[in-house]
C-alpha cells in the first residue's frame, strides 16, 4: 500500500501541471469565439484549483497498475470509477455541465474509456506477439 500511495503522489504531481494549462486553453478558445467575455477572480481561482486536482487524481490513479496482487479487470474498473467520479465532480463544481447532462456525459465517458482501452489492448497484444516471435527465433 505504501508503494501505491508513493506512486500515486508521484504520478499525480507529474500530471497536475496539465490541468491549469488545459483550462487556460479552453478559456482562451471560449474568449476567442465570443462565448466567454469575462471571468471573475473567483471563477479563475476555482477553475485552476479544481483542474489541478482533477489532473492530479487522473494522473495518480494510473498507479493502480503497480499493485501486483490485483487482477487487471479490478484495476481497470477501479481506474474507471475513480476517473469518472473525478471528472463528474469537478465538472459539476465548476458548472461545466448541468446535472441534466450527467446521463449523456456518462455515455460519452464510457464509450471513450472503452475505445482507449481497446487501443491499449491491441497495441500491447501486438508488442507481446513481436517480443515472443523474437524470443522464439
Amino acid at each position: 500500500m505504501k508503494k501505491f500511495i508513493s506512486e500515486f503522489v508521484k504520478r499525480g504531481f507529474m500530471a497536475a501541471w496539465g490541468g491549469p494549462v488545459v483550462l487556460a486553453v479552453v478559456y482562451r478558445m471560449l474568449g476567442a469565439n465570443g462565448t466567454l467575455t469575462a471571468l471573475s477572480a473567483d471563477t479563475v481561482f476555482i477553475g485552476v484549483i479544481t483542474s489541478t486536482l482533477l489532473a492530479f487524481i487522473a494522473g495518480g490513479i494510473s498507479a493502480i497498475y503497480t499493485v501486483e496482487r490485483m487482477h487487471l479487470m479490478w484495476k481497470t474498473l477501479i481506474q474507471c470509477a475513480v476517473l469518472y467520479a473525478d471528472y463528474i465532480t469537478i465538472y459539476l463544481i465548476n458548472g461545466w455541465i448541468k446535472p441534466a447532462a450527467i446521463p449523456g456525459f456518462t455515455l460519452i465517458f464510457a464509450i471513450i474509456y472503452v475505445v482507449i482501452w481497446v487501443i491499449v489492448w491491441l497495441c500491447t497484444r501486438s508488442s507481446v506477439r513481436r517480443i515472443n516471435e523474437k524470443i522464439n527465433r
